[in-house]
């Protein structure tokens, strides 16, 4: 994905990510590359329809691993649409990457 800008408008795309560890940790990480992603994408996620949705996605992904990519639209610091575009399973062995 590439961020960019088209008429006056940023396009971020945003990560969240959530795994769980192979002692029932449950960890999750926000990355985007810049601030307007990441809080868009964590506002979506308090919101009631944005976690159904990706509870959703996440259901049909068939994985308790996984990364969600979000497409966020915005300037400056006002985030004016977010839209989850896919949900993907995490294919590696978490205990590798994470103690």
């Amino acid at each position: 994905f590439n961020n960019h800008s088209e008429k006056n408008l940023t396009y971020e795309y945003a990560s969240f990510v959530h795994f769980v560890t192979s002692d029932g940790r449950k960890i999750i990480f926000f990355m985007c590359d810049s601030d307007l992603g990441n809080i868009a994408t964590l506002k979506l996620l308090t919101e009631k329809q944005g976690l159904l949705q990706l509870e959703s996605k996440v259901e049909q992904c068939g994985s308790e691993s996984y990364k969600a990519v979000y497409e966020v639209k915005g300037r400056g610091q006002t985030d004016f649409e977010t839209n989850l575009l896919r949900v993907d399973p995490l294919d590696i062995p978490i205990s590798e990457v994470w103690p």
